[in-house]
């Protein structure tokens, strides 16, 4: 059973105990994934499925897990725009080794597992040329998240390889996911030193276009210290320049005009205060009467988030449950679903009356919220749910016809109109998606996906002890 299914049995679990996942993956780990294997791979709907789920409010998955299923998203999203596939970089992990006694072997209580340490020689492991998202989850689980971090050690051979390509010819940006300060620190920096400086050798940022950026996973301090330290540095490169001259060739001082702009970052508060300024965006750009595009930004910030703050409820655009008016009824029951004036579903919707609801039907049981501000700010209303692949999907209810039209095209008729709630002033209400607010997350990694022109991506995945914590 493969570790998306897993986690999502998990998470589904938690929610509704008496929720099953129907669906099949298999996670053949005895196929021996090797070093800069590659992969091209048609699309998956396993892993999004999952991706919905573990990233659910309150979910009680490990950083690990929500990281896996977080990446699915990014390498959906990203490998559009990178012709050569993805490149996946997994830092640390163990290799499990089934031992079975042969004698008891049906005996499954009786096999036990031997955790097999990489050492420093395979201890950074590359994928290479990934192109769609199904088979990334034996790529990238068939270690568990143990043992230290060689954050420098992956960072140096990533960085070798991204300056060895033509820049000037097609862009480089490099993503982080990392859960705490890695075990070679000076490494790591001395790394983005040298990087710098042959940047500047070969004529600045302008010719040589590449960019890292760090996103926290978790809330270790530690962590979010270290990665401020990152983010704070000017990377300064001298004139001329030795390996003796690197730790003189960075300044904290305000830089004159030479500085190599290579790295950002973002810690666990700046995730979080990022996803309450999109919320913000989000509520302004509806009352402004915006829809615009900004789609793939948001889904990638949402995967983020969700993979970084451990909840999925970021990146529901202000939820705010204390603000809930509703005067009766609720929206439990059944709704016919029309897409282009087909049906398509009948659908069973569960609202437990405190702003969230459970929506079956379809491939797979749906999770979305819903609130309603007070008489002097009704446009407070929304209503949203998380759809199959992770996207945000945002309604507009007609209290008088009993009618919810949804951003993704469908429309939804209630079968037992007078149990329907009623809210207050939300007759043709509507609300913004994260993704549709126009707000710019102001980070490297964000910027080039954004832009829609070909880059090469290569993200780098944290697979230390580090990740196996869950955050609350």
């Amino acid at each position: 059973m493969g570790f998306m299914k897993n986690a999502f049995e998990k998470i589904q679990a938690e929610l509704d105990p008496s929720a099953t996942d129907g669906s099949t993956k298999s996670a053949d780990r005895s196929s021996g994934v090797r070093s800069s294997s590659s992969s091209s791979i048609s699309s998956s709907s396993t892993s999004s499925l999952s991706m919905a789920s573990v990233m659910h409010y309150d979910s009680n998955a490990t950083r690990w897990e929500k990281a896996v299923v977080g990446v699915d998203t990014i390498v959906a999203q990203v490998s559009k725009f990178d012709p050569d596939g993805v490149d996946i970089v997994m830092v640390g992990g163990v290799t499990i080794a089934g031992v079975i006694n042969e004698e008891e072997e049906e005996d499954d209580d009786d096999s036990t597992q031997e955790l097999v340490a990489s050492d420093n020689a395979d201890a950074v492991e590359w994928h290479r040329g990934i192109k769609n998202t199904e088979g990334l989850e034996e790529l990238v689980t068939y270690k568990e998240p143990k043992g230290i971090c060689p954050l420098g050690q992956a960072m140096d051979e990533v960085c070798t390889e991204a300056l060895s390509r033509d820049l000037k010819s097609r862009p480089c940006s490099i993503l982080v996911l990392t859960a705490g300060k890695p075990d070679d620190p000076e490494l790591l920096e001395q790394t983005l030193e040298n990087t710098a400086q042959q940047i500047a050798n070969s004529g600045g940022i302008a010719l040589s276009p590449l960019s890292i950026t760090f996103i926290q996973i978790g809330n270790d301090p530690d962590a979010s210290q270290y990665l401020r330290h990152l983010g704070r540095k000017k990377y300064i490169p001298s004139s001329t320049y030795s390996m003796n001259d690197a730790e003189d060739s960075i300044s904290t001082d305000e830089d004159n005009g030479r500085t190599i702009d290579l790295v950002d970052t973002m810690s666990y508060i700046e995730i979080k205060e990022t996803m309450d300024e999109m919320g913000k965006a989000a509520k302004e750009a509806k009352k402004n009467g915006s829809n615009g595009s900004n789609g793939r930004n948001g889904a990638v910030a949402g995967a983020l988030a969700g993979a970084a703050l451990g909840i999925g409820g970021m990146y529901l655009v202000g939820k705010q449950k204390e603000k809930k008016r509703y005067t009766s009824g609720s929206w439990d029951g059944k709704w016919k679903c029309y897409y282009d004036d087909e049906e398509i579903a009948t659908l069973i919707v569960k609202d437990d009356k405190d702003g969230e609801i459970k929506i079956d039907g379809l491939i797979d049981t749906m999770h979305g919220t819903y609130s309603h501000g007070s008489d002097s700010d009704k446009d407070d209303f929304f209503i949203q749910f998380i759809d199959p692949t992770g996207e945000v999907v945002t309604g507009e209810f007609d209290e008088k016809l009993f009618i919810l039209t949804w951003s993704d095209g469908t429309r939804w008729e209630a079968l037992n109109k007078t149990s329907v709630v009623k809210y207050l002033g939300a007759a043709t209400a509507g609300a913004a998606i994260l993704g549709g607010t126009g707000y710019m997350v102001d980070k490297k990694f964000f910027n080039k996906i954004q832009s829609k022109d070909q880059c090469d991506y290569i993200i780098i995945i944290d697979r230390s002890a580090n990740m196996t914590h869950r955050d609350k």
